[in-house]
């Protein structure tokens, strides 16, 4: 899109499921409905660039212990959900069938006519196109990091080991997320949290 902005978000607008056929409903620009997707009829829809991101770090000592913490929060940036896309609907391409997909490629796709759903007729194997059924505005909030230390000089015991001080800090990495996108990657969002220590 020529003299558009680089973080824009353009896709065709969509009107969701049709509760009658299970087939996506698409807007054209001139308000008309359809359910054929044309590329042509795209339209800016969001930016990915957020309103406000940053970052906080804390750091607390209390006698011989020690805390810190980092998080760092993103608000009102849009995101293509295309996790979304590629293993809810488009698991039905012959090439993504031998992988992994989400269970709501089987739980909540319409079935039959009245169904209200998010996603197109089971039966459909085509491939989804890219639509703004597909984007979601992003809020989040992240614990990246926490560690717990403890220091002393005053231990009876260094003496004896020819040490003058001791020191021990515990680390936690991806403590928590807290985001208002929870259709991405389910309910519950995997972390691979890790714990190290060291001492010196």
């Amino acid at each position: 899109h020529d003299g558009a902005s680089l973080t824009g978000l353009y896709t065709v607008l969509s009107a969701g499921i049709d509760p009658a056929t299970g087939n996506e409903i698409f807007v054209n620009r001139d308000g008309t409905y359809t359910y054929e997707h044309n590329q042509k009829e795209e339209i800016l829809y969001g930016d990915t660039n957020p309103d406000v991101q940053g970052s906080i770090n804390t750091s607390l000592t209390w006698k011989d212990f020690s805390f810190g913490a980092s998080f760092s929060y993103r608000m009102g940036g849009d995101i293509q959900l295309s996790t979304l896309l590629n293993k809810v609907e488009n698991i039905s391409e012959s090439a993504l069938l031998n992988y992994n997909h989400d269970v709501r490629a089987l739980t909540e796709r319409w079935k039959k006519p009245g169904d209200i759903s998010k996603f197109k007729r089971i039966d459909d194997r085509s491939s989804t196109p890219m639509s703004s059924r597909f984007v979601a505005t992003e809020n989040t909030l992240q614990c990246s990091s926490i560690n717990i230390g403890y220091r002393t000089t005053r231990a009876k015991f260094l003496k004896s080991i020819g040490a003058t001080s001791l020191n021990v800090t515990a680390y936690m990495n991806d403590i928590f997320r807290i985001s208002n996108i929870k259709e991405e990657r389910g309910l519950d969002y995997p972390f691979q949290r890790s714990i190290s220590a060291s001492l010196g």
